[in-house]
C-alpha cells in the first residue's frame, strides 16, 4: 500500500499522480455570457482517476465523470478528495518527533470570530518558483538595520516586466536603448514613494535595478549603478565597488521570496492555512532567522514592515497593501519564529466594511499541532479560499486575492495552492 513503484491503485502512486496533476500550470478561460469555464488541460489529463484506491474511488469516479461530460465539479465532492489527499498523502506530517519540514502550526485555540476553513500540506512546485526569476538585495552595513536605509535590488525575470508603465520614461544606459526608469512598485502596481527602478530587456528576460529610497534626487546615482551591471549567462551581476560605500549583499534567491502577497501559495512553504473565507492566510517554512537573509527579504517591497516585539516574540510586522484602509496603528503582515528553524508568515487582507484581523492574536495562539489536531483541521476544511476569490471577482475587486497576483512588481497571476483537485 505504500510502494512508490506500485500500480496507480496504490495510495502512494495515486498521491504522486494527484500532486503531478495539480502542479501543472493551466490557463482557465471563463465565458462571461454563460459562466462556463474551459482549461488548457489535455482531454485525458484526469484519466488516472479511474485507478483511484478503493477508499476514495467513488469520489474520484464522480469527478472524472463530471470532467468528461463538461459538468461543473461538485465542490463538496472535490473537497472530499482534497481532504483525503492532505491526510493520506502526507503520512509524516505532524507526527511525534517530526523533523522541521513535517511540523505543523496553527492558531489553536481559534480566537473568537476567526474560523479556520482550509489547511494544506505544500508539495514541491519549484519549477514555477524558478520561472519568476531571482533578486539580489544590497544594503548598507553601516546601519544596524540595513532595511531602514536606501537599498539596491538587482532582478532578472522572464515573467515580470519590472516597470511601472504609467510613469516609465526613457533613460540612457550604455548598450540598452530600450532602458526606462519608472517609479518602483510592488504588488497591484502599488507605488513605493521616493523609489525608482531602471529596467531593460536582455534576451528573454527583463533586468531591473531597483533603488529603494532612490528618489529623483538620486537618479544619476541609480543610473550609474545600472550602467555597471554585467551579465553572467542569464544572471545580472554588479561589482560591490560600483555600489555605494559599505554596501554588502543581504540576500540572493527567488524573486518570490520577496512577495508578501504570496503567502498562501509560496512554493517554499511546508504548510499553509486560510481563515475567514481566506481573509487571513498563514504559512510555515523551514527557515532560520539568520543565515541566508530570506527571513527579512520580504521587507524589500514592504518598507513599513519593521522589527518589533509582539506577544513576546521578535516579529517583522507592519502594513502592506491596502494599509490606508486599515486605520492607524494596525498591521496586516507578521513573520516570526515559533520554534527553532521554523518561520510563520501571516497576512490579513483588507475587506471593505470589515475590521482587519488582529494578527497579534494569531501570534499569541499559534502553536505546534499533533497529528490528531492536524487531521481534525483538514477534515473541517470547506474550501473557503475559493469563496474569497469568487466574491472578490463578482464584486469587481478582480486581483484582490494574493493567489491572483504576482509577487513583486506587477499585478497579474501566480500559482495557487490546490484548493481543489484535480
Amino acid at each position: 500500500n505504500q510502494r512508490a513503484d506500485g500500480p496507480a491503485s496504490d495510495v502512494t502512486s495515486f498521491c504522486a499522480q494527484i500532486a503531478a496533476n495539480a502542479s501543472q500550470p493551466t490557463d482557465t478561460v471563463t465565458n462571461e455570457a454563460t459562466g462556463n469555464t474551459s482549461t488548457s488541460r489535455g482531454q485525458h489529463a484526469e484519466d488516472y482517476l479511474r485507478n483511484a484506491p478503493d477508499e476514495i474511488s467513488d469520489v474520484a469516479q464522480k469527478i472524472l465523470s463530471d470532467r468528461q461530460n463538461n459538468r461543473p465539479i461538485d465542490r463538496a465532492t472535490s473537497q472530499r478528495l482534497l481532504n483525503w489527499f492532505e491526510i493520506r498523502c502526507f503520512p509524516e506530517a505532524a507526527q511525534p518527533g517530526a523533523e522541521a519540514r513535517n511540523q505543523r502550526f496553527a492558531p489553536i485555540p481559534v480566537a473568537a470570530g476567526l474560523t479556520i476553513c482550509g489547511v494544506f500540506n505544500q508539495f514541491d512546485i519549484q519549477p514555477i518558483n524558478d520561472a519568476y526569476g531571482t533578486i539580489t538585495i544590497f544594503g548598507d552595513s553601516a546601519f544596524q538595520d540595513p532595511y531602514s536605509a536606501p537599498m539596491i535590488g538587482l532582478v532578472e525575470s522572464r515573467e515580470e516586466v519590472l516597470r511601472d508603465d504609467d510613469t516609465a520614461t526613457s533613460i540612457a544606459i550604455p548598450g540598452h536603448p530600450d532602458a526606462v526608469i519608472s517609479t518602483m512598485t510592488s504588488a497591484f502596481s502599488n507605488r513605493i514613494d521616493g523609489s525608482q527602478v531602471i529596467s531593460w530587456r536582455e534576451g528573454d528576460r527583463s533586468i531591473g535595478v531597483f533603488g529603494r529610497s532612490y528618489g529623483a534626487e538620486r537618479t544619476a546615482q541609480l543610473r550609474a549603478i545600472a550602467s555597471a551591471v554585467t551579465m553572467n549567462g542569464t544572471q545580472p551581476a554588479i561589482a560591490l565597488n560600483a555600489l555605494p560605500i559599505d554596501s554588502h549583499e543581504l540576500f540572493h534567491g527567488p524573486l518570490l521570496a520577496t512577495s508578501y502577497l504570496n503567502v498562501a501559495s509560496d512554493p517554499t512553504a511546508t504548510s499553509s492555512l486560510t481563515a475567514n473565507r481566506g481573509r487571513v492566510q498563514m504559512n510555515t517554512q523551514v527557515m532560520w532567522e539568520g543565515g541566508s537573509g530570506a527571513h527579512e527579504a520580504i521587507r524589500f517591497f514592504a518598507p513599513q514592515v519593521v522589527p518589533q516585539t509582539l506577544a513576546g516574540h521578535s516579529v517583522l510586522a507592519g502594513p502592506v497593501i491596502g494599509s490606508a484602509q486599515l486605520g492607524p496603528g494596525s498591521f496586516d503582515l507578521a513573520r516570526w519564529s515559533p520554534s527553532p528553524g521554523i518561520v510563520v508568515t501571516a497576512l490579513s487582507l483588507p475587506d471593505p466594511g470589515r475590521p482587519p484581523v488582529d494578527l497579534r492574536t494569531l501570534i499569541r495562539t499559534t502553536r505546534r499541532l499533533d497529528r490528531s489536531e492536524w487531521e481534525t483541521l483538514i477534515n473541517q476544511s470547506d474550501g473557503c479560499f475559493g469563496d474569497l476569490v469568487q466574491s472578490r471577482t463578482a464584486s469587481g475587486a478582480g486581483s484582490g486575492s494574493p493567489a491572483e497576483s504576482r509577487p513583486a512588481v506587477t499585478a497579474t497571476t501566480s500559482p495557487t495552492p490546490p484548493t481543489s483537485v484535480p
